[in-house]
């Protein structure tokens, strides 16, 4: 809470008070013309609803599950540790295969991974869970983000590519700690085993919708 308090401090001073009328109708074109596009719309959605669960989950159920275990601070490093290398190693592998696979199946693929990742998180006792479920928490979300970006490469025009990737970075990036603030109050109230159990479940249901979507048949296809 604090570090948003000083961002808007500084946004303050830094950004001018006043913004021109034309600038302000393109970000709300650039909003709108996200959501209502059949493809970027569907994973904007899906993607920023991803990002705030596993932001809410590496910040705050996480840590809550190893001190409601009773485990030692090297068990939540370690889990941040093997989340952290197979996101990267997702991320690796999408930059050097990921044509060679449909992008939409990689969506969904990644998808279904991480929620297989926050099931086993919530079922199996969290001294073993902490060790088995990062890995295709990890695998699963670290190659969403330059799928995305690939994705508006190819249906968006050149003269808005940057509109459209900094609109959705700048929403991401609000999600992230937004959903930790909400889950430190939610985990007080339902208990870290209940919340991880709802995170899982929130998952599923991104997997299930992102099965449904129409738009997301054009995943990887050019406009």
């Amino acid at each position: 809470a604090g570090m948003l308090a000083a961002i808007a401090l500084a946004d303050g001073i830094v950004v001018p008070a006043f913004r021109a009328k034309a600038a302000a109708a393109d970000d709300e074109r650039t909003r709108t013309r996200i959501l209502r596009h059949p493809l970027l719309g569907a994973v904007a959605v899906i993607g920023v609803m991803l990002v705030a669960v596993f932001a809410a989950m590496d910040e705050i159920v996480a840590p809550s599950l190893v001190l409601a275990a009773g485990l030692s601070g090297d068990a939540l490093a370690l889990f941040l540790a093997l989340a952290g290398a197979a996101a990267m190693t997702a991320s690796a592998l999408f930059a050097a295969f990921g044509d060679r696979i449909g992008h939409r199946a990689l969506f969904i693929g990644g998808i279904a991974v991480m929620a297989a990742g926050m099931v086993l998180l919530a079922l199996l006792p969290p001294a073993l869970a902490l060790v088995v479920a990062p890995v295709p928490i990890g695998l699963g979300v670290g190659h969403l983000w330059p799928l995305i970006v690939t994705a508006i490469h190819r249906q968006v025009p050149t003269s808005d590519r940057g509109r459209v990737i900094g609109t959705l970075s700048a929403v991401i990036l609000l999600a992230q700690p937004f959903a930790a603030l909400g889950a430190g109050p939610a985990v007080d109230v339902l208990g870290p085993a209940t919340m991880t159990s709802l995170i899982a479940g929130l998952v599923v249901l991104a997997l299930v919708a992102s099965l449904l979507a129409p738009g997301l048949r054009r995943l990887g296809r050019a406009p």
